[in-house]
């Protein structure tokens, strides 16, 4: 399993877990994201960051936050 930090543009992945507290999991809940979900990175640049498509929203979420989301790629 990786982090949604390692995810390349484009690929879909689904939420195993979290490598976090509390408030990390009422941030990520408060958009939308739970385990179980599936999560496409639609775009990832070299800074900044992320957008990524989670129940037909697009979401911003920080390098930390994206790092800290436990992840595994969708075949």
């Amino acid at each position: 399993m990786i982090s949604l930090l390692d995810v390349k543009q484009g690929e879909r992945v689904t939420v195993k877990g979290f490598e976090g507290g509390y408030r990390l999991r009422v941030q990520l809940n408060n958009l939308g994201i739970h385990e179980g979900d599936e999560i496409e990175v639609k775009k990832k640049g070299a800074f900044g960051p992320l957008l990524i498509s989670v129940h037909n929203s697009n979401v911003a979420i920080g390098r930390g936050v994206a790092s800290k989301i436990i992840v595994e790629k969708i075949e």
